[in-house]
C-alpha cells in the first residue's frame, strides 16, 4: 500500500483544520444593511488596524436601532474561538442603559475602532469579532493576520 493517501489524507485534514468558518462580515437584517471591514487586515506586531462597523438604512423611513447598553456594538480579539487580552482598543466601558438611534433614510451609523497589536502576540490568523446587545442583530466577524 503506498503511503500517498496517508499523506494527502493528513494534508486535507490539515487544510480544513485551518479554514475554520468565521460569522459573516455583512448582513442584511430587516431595513439595515451591516458592514464590518479591517484596515489594514495584515499587520506587524506594535502596529494598529481600523475597525469599521457600518450599519445603514436602506429604506425611505426614518429607522431606530436600539441597545442595552451606551455602546452600540462590543468588539474583540479572538484566536482558536479564544477571546484575546491585551490588545488595546477593544475594552469598552459600556454604560447598562436603553439606548436608541435614529437613522434617516439612506443615512449610516458609523462605529471605528482602533485596535492596537501588542509586542508580545504570535504571529498568525485572528478574528476581529463585533457582537451587539441588539440580539436582532448578528455576530460579525473580519480576519485579521499579524506577522
Amino acid at each position: 500500500m503506498s503511503a500517498w493517501p496517508k499523506i494527502l489524507s493528513v494534508i486535507g485534514a490539515g487544510i480544513l483544520a485551518c479554514a475554520d468558518p468565521l460569522a459573516p462580515r455583512s448582513a442584511e437584517v430587516g431595513e439595515f444593511r451591516l458592514r464590518l471591514t479591517t484596515s489594514p487586515d495584515i499587520v506587524a506586531r506594535e502596529s494598529s488596524t481600523s475597525v469599521r462597523l457600518v450599519i445603514t438604512n436602506t429604506t425611505s423611513d426614518v429607522a431606530l436601532v436600539g441597545s442595552g447598553s451606551s455602546c452600540l456594538a462590543h468588539i474583540g480579539v479572538f484566536r482558536d474561538g479564544v477571546r484575546q487580552g491585551g490588545f488595546p482598543g477593544t475594552d469598552d466601558g459600556c454604560f447598562t442603559v436603553l439606548t436608541g438611534w435614529e437613522v434617516s433614510p439612506g443615512d449610516s451609523l458609523v462605529s471605528q475602532w482602533l485596535v492596537g497589536v501588542p509586542s508580545g502576540v504570535r504571529a498568525g490568523d485572528y478574528v476581529v469579532r463585533v457582537t451587539f446587545d441588539n440580539t436582532t442583530f448578528p455576530t460579525l466577524e473580519q480576519r485579521l493576520r499579524v506577522r
